[in-house]
């Protein structure tokens, strides 16, 4: 038996030993705790118990769930009837005894507050199954909304892997036509990459080191294919012994996002990379140039941005500053994360 369904089981035990036993207190009723007394208490007492349980292991499951309501009503009305009449049997036979017949005036009262003691059993059974019910379903439906959230962070995942690999094989395609040196050079730093993101795939964290060494990687290899006209200023300030912890690849889209549309060939361009560690966690701030799309610009629609914000949505929710916006001619990104 699990530790859970054994607290459930004592705690059944207790209350009911207290409702049992909490009548039998001498200042609570005008009587004498005689023979007869304890017998017929014993009798209203087991009823009351068959009553309950009976709707708690067997009939709430068997028909009050699910939705069969005329029999749950008929089966319990003829129940409480049965004990009602049961139990005033039994004070009949044992009060004959010593105080002759009961007037039937008297016999109908006692039915009916048998009758309504039972349906007040029935009512706290109800409401205790219902309650566990709720809470129960509460539980699996958490449950299914974290496993809905796995799997849409893991998709989210597989989809900018993809979306990493093809921008920077377009970068090393690039590179073939300036220099093979250089395309050379920028495939080492790709295999390089590509361990990265094989070996974290499926890790929800991963040191916020690695995580960093990894874009500063990234950044030299994209610096690989730059002109003149290209200026690129990197700031990365993260202490060697952290022990904080990073969703990986979360910003990788962000620096994307910034060579990729902040550099021109026609004009100066400007790309500025801040990422530090901070005492709660990390800031970070992109800048690059902001170059107007016109119609024919084919560059893209911005979805890896939309990814990092729906990911920083499942895994850091209530714990992250994300702000987007174009500013004195920059196209600027700014990302607070609380780890």
């Amino acid at each position: 038996m699990s530790h859970k369904r054994s607290m459930i089981v004592i705690l059944h035990f207790l209350i009911w030993l207290l409702v049992i036993l909490f009548p039998l207190i001498p200042p609570l009723h005008h009587r004498a705790i005689d023979r007869e007394f304890v017998i017929l208490h014993s009798i209203n007492a087991s009823m009351m118990l068959v009553c309950f349980y009976s709707n708690y292991l067997l009939f709430i499951d068997k028909f009050l769930f699910e939705k069969k309501f005329t029999k749950f009503i008929s089966i319990n009305i003829l129940m409480i009837l049965a004990f009602a009449l049961t139990n005033h049997i039994c004070v009949g036979i044992i009060a004959d005894k010593e105080r002759g017949n009961i007037p039937f005036g008297l016999n109908l009262v006692m039915i009916l507050r048998n009758s309504l003691s039972l349906l007040l059993t029935l009512g706290i059974c109800i409401g205790a199954k219902m309650s566990i019910k709720w809470l129960e379903t509460e539980k699996e439906r958490e449950r299914i909304e974290k496993l809905k959230a796995e799997c849409e962070l893991q998709n989210l995942k597989n989809q900018m892997n993809p979306h990493f690999l093809i921008n920077t094989l377009n970068n090393i395609y690039a590179l073939v036509g300036i220099s093979q040196e250089k395309a050379q050079d920028a495939i080492q730093q790709l295999s390089k990459l590509l361990r990265y993101v094989l070996r974290v795939d499926g890790h929800n964290l991963v040191p916020l080191v690695q995580e960093t060494d990894f874009l500063k990687s990234y950044i030299e290899l994209m610096k690989l294919r730059q002109g003149n006209n290209v200026t690129i200023e990197q700031n990365i300030e993260i202490n060697d012994r952290t022990d904080k912890m990073i969703a990986p690849l979360i910003h990788i889209s962000l620096i994307e996002n910034a060579f990729k549309h902040g550099i021109n060939s026609g004009g100066k361009s400007k790309i500025i990379i801040n990422i530090r560690e901070t005492e709660k966690g990390i800031s970070t701030l992109i800048k690059n140039t902001y170059f107007p799309k016109d119609e024919t610009d084919k560059s893209g629609s911005g979805i890896g941005l939309q990814q990092v914000e729906k990911r920083l949505k499942l895994q850091y929710p209530s714990k992250y500053e994300y702000e987007h916006k174009i500013e004195n001619g920059y196209y600027i990104v700014k990302l607070d994360i609380t780890v």
